[in-house]
């Protein structure tokens, strides 16, 4: 295809929604950058200076469709979940080398990079049927003992948030590429080691944990919202990330025994992991689990820690 021909195929052709399917290979741009493509193509500008999102359609529905975005393919290959509304999508064209490309307006583009996003776990404590058991006062004493204890771990890792209920516990930090904010999976999951060490030496209860990561549809860089009187916590945290914690554990808990593990990582976090030492990968299992947020099956890798590797570190 010559010059004139890809300038006129990229001005003309489009492809209506339906045709949009799942696992359709695609590329994120602007209206402005589908313009310079042009230019490109014409051989007026240089096609390695365009800057677009690779991306993978996972689902549609009346509303949109729900994307697997490459936020980084570099240093690490990092993917999550985004759901593009139709109100948001210009276009979908085909470019001269058979690349689907879905325009986008800017603004929503520029969000997809720009706004904080965010990495979760979900930490279940293991063993407290016999502890919720005890009378009134030794139950408080523990509870006592456990607030303590997070309180002053917290204390020391100001770039995350801790949500304790029951027995659970939450961790959430956040994320920002655009304001240099490090995504860093592998310092998040070194926290949650040393916060689960310290659960089982210093309380003496054993946990699991598990592992999620990716954008967050509020835009706020605070990781929780407290009010004045500090009687209303905000998770701040409105996405995949969030609901998939619990539709992991909820297969999670139908599993046999002999297929629970210490570690639930939620797939996409963990091919973003760059150090996997922590794990003991001869006992790693794939299971899938439904993101209701999303409506979509996804998969999760359940694997046992690595003790020796934690020793060393």
């Amino acid at each position: 295809m010559n010059n004139q021909q890809a300038n006129k195929y990229f001005k003309s052709v489009s492809v209506e929604y339906v045709d949009i399917g799942p696992d359709t290979e695609v590329r994120i741009v602007t209206p402005q950058v589908i313009e310079s493509l042009r230019k490109a193509f014409a051989g007026k500008n240089s096609y390695e200076n365009v800057s677009f999102f690779y991306g993978r359609v996972l689902s549609e529905d009346s509303g949109g469709l729900t994307i697997q975005l490459a936020l980084a393919t570099v240093n690490r290959f990092h993917l999550v979940s985004e759901y593009l509304s139709f109100k948001d999508i210009d276009s979908f064209k085909i470019g001269y080398d058979g690349e689907t490309y879905i325009v986008v307006k800017k603004r929503k583009y520029n969000s997809l990079w720009k706004r904080y996003s965010v990495s979760f776990a979900f930490i279940d404590l293991i063993g407290t049927t016999e502890i919720f058991k005890r009378s009134s006062a030794e139950l408080m004493k523990f509870l006592k003992k456990v607030q303590t204890k997070i309180d002053a771990f917290a204390n020391l890792h100001p770039e995350i948030a801790i949500l304790s209920f029951a027995d659970s516990l939450i961790v959430k930090s956040t994320w920002c590429y655009y304001k240099k904010v490090k995504y860093n999976p592998e310092l998040f999951f070194k926290t949650l080691l040393e916060l689960r060490i310290m659960l089982k030496e210093k309380i003496g209860i054993d946990s699991y944990m598990i592992l999620t990561q990716g954008q967050n549809f509020i835009e706020s860089k605070e990781i929780v919202h407290i009010n004045e009187k500090c009687n209303h916590l905000g998770m701040l945290s409105v996405g995949p990330p969030f609901a998939s914690l619990f539709g992991i554990d909820d297969t999670v808990k139908k599993l046999d025994d002999s297929e629970k593990r210490s570690l639930y990582v939620e797939k996409m976090f963990y091919d973003s992991l760059i150090d996997k030492s922590f794990f003991d990968l001869s006992t790693m299992k794939k299971h899938s689990f439904v993101c209701l947020f999303l409506r979509t099956l996804n998969e999760f890798i359940a694997v046992n820690i690595n003790c020796n590797a934690i020793k060393t570190k």
